[in-house]
């Protein structure tokens, strides 16, 4: 494995092929028999002594963040700090996407009533399987491991080799702190290509799929990128700010990303003004210096030729490469089509003007569940429009984040403020 900023070799991570899948399940259920019936207490103990140990060797693992993964030092720091806070809410893991909804005060009760004795094996998957987004890879690896751990369940995480780095020490800490050898173990293909192979083997061999926010954007083809629209009546000078943000935080790879933004007419020109000074004080590159790693930016500079031939122009000085920022570019909305409607993962901005809300809501079909919608009208009067599209579930005025969970949400909420 080779650094995403000096390309030299970096770590060693043993790898796997398909046929090491239904082993890796067996030896996952034979560890889950003594896991599965640990007194609940005794496995928060063990997640409680995990986030200890993740303070402790927070060197090593922000050197894996920086170099594995391609994040800038402060990007690394704000992944440590998210995950020491995730960590922290350990007990509403319990019931973190298995069942029971992560209540306090359910979880509370749960506790006292499974003490001394193993969780409800009627809701508790055996083996489950997970994955990880090199955008956040330590986050969305606790997201998918630590509430099956915390309800008993064995994990095999499939990922790639960046993202292996990081997961392989959070694995070894992990076993530091108390758990079990098979219990969750870790999946890296040899061959990229084989990833999918791997994926559908888990899926068939496992006994669920551990939930995540999104699928991530960094892998293989661009999928669908998130949106911010601003109405007419909103406050430009505060939807700017988070556009910029949103667009350009840890290099435009987040699954909340929001490089489609549309805004209506009446606000293009003020918006257009404070969204390019917005961008410079974000610094172009995220904040924090992440980079795109190889394929990444090859599918981004593919994606500006197109976009450029669809009918897009620069705002602004053009990027250097794609991997020099600021990239953003201008376009009507009613000629968002192909490439202008799938923006790939990076750091760049495409402002859409629009002129009937009705233009909006059929963009919105080809996007993903992350929307910043900014307006003075009632979400209560908006939301039903959006309660067949994939951003069903917005909140208005702020700019989308990543994450699920109530413990997740906790983390990111005392991160924002």
């Amino acid at each position: 494995m080779r650094s995403a900023f000096d390309h030299q070799v970096f770590a060693v991570v043993p790898t796997c092929g398909p046929g090491d899948v239904v082993p890796a399940v067996a030896r996952a259920r034979d560890a889950c028999a003594y896991w599965s019936v640990t007194a609940t207490e005794r496995r928060l103990r063990v997640l409680s002594s995990l986030r200890r140990s993740l303070a402790v060797g927070r060197r090593p693992l922000r050197a894996a963040l920086v170099h594995g993964c391609g994040l800038g030092p402060m990007d690394a720091d704000a992944e440590l700090a998210l995950a020491n806070r995730f960590l922290s809410h350990s007990r509403s893991l319990v019931h973190a996407h298995y069942g029971v909804p992560s209540l306090r005060k359910r979880t509370s009760q749960a506790l006292r009533r499974t003490q001394g004795r193993g969780g409800d094996p009627r809701r508790s998957p055996a083996v489950v399987c997970a994955t990880a987004d090199t955008a956040r890879p330590l986050m969305s690896l606790l997201e998918s491991v630590a509430p099956a751990l915390a309800r008993g369940s064995g994990v095999l995480t499939a990922l790639d080799a960046p993202a292996a780095v990081v997961a392989a020490q959070v694995l070894r800490f992990s076993r530091t702190a108390g758990l079990p050898d098979g219990v969750w173990q870790l999946l890296v293909p040899a061959d990229p290509s084989l990833m999918p192979v791997v994926r559908a083997l888990l899926s068939e061999h496992t006994d669920a799929l551990a939930p995540r926010c999104c699928a991530p954007r960094t892998e293989g083809m661009a999928g669908p990128s998130g949106l911010t629209v601003v109405r007419h009546d909103a406050n430009v000078a505060r939807a700017a700010r988070a556009a910029a943000t949103a667009c350009f935080e840890r290099a435009g790879r987040l699954c909340s990303a929001t490089p489609l933004v549309a805004v209506h007419k009446d606000c293009w020109e003020p918006f257009l003004a404070e969204f390019v000074t917005a961008v410079a004080r974000v610094g172009g590159r995220s904040r924090s210096d992440s980079v795109l790693l190889g394929p990444q930016a090859e599918r981004l500079g593919a994606w500006y030729t197109e976009a450029l031939s669809a009918g897009a122009q620069w705002t602004g000085r053009p990027p250097m490469s794609v991997s020099q920022p600021p990239g953003i570019l201008a376009a009507d909305i009613s000629g968002a089509q192909g490439a202008l409607r799938r923006v790939p993962p990076g750091p760049v901005a495409l402002l859409l003007r629009y002129t009937a809300w009705a233009e909006v809501l059929d963009l919105a079909r080809h996007t993903n569940r992350h929307l910043g919608l900014f307006t003075r009208t009632s979400a209560t009067q908006l939301r039903p429009q959006f309660a067949m599209l994939p951003s069903y579930a917005f909140s208005p005025n702020t700019s989308p984040r990543a994450g699920l969970g109530p413990a997740s949400q906790a983390a990111a909420e005392t991160e924002h403020e």
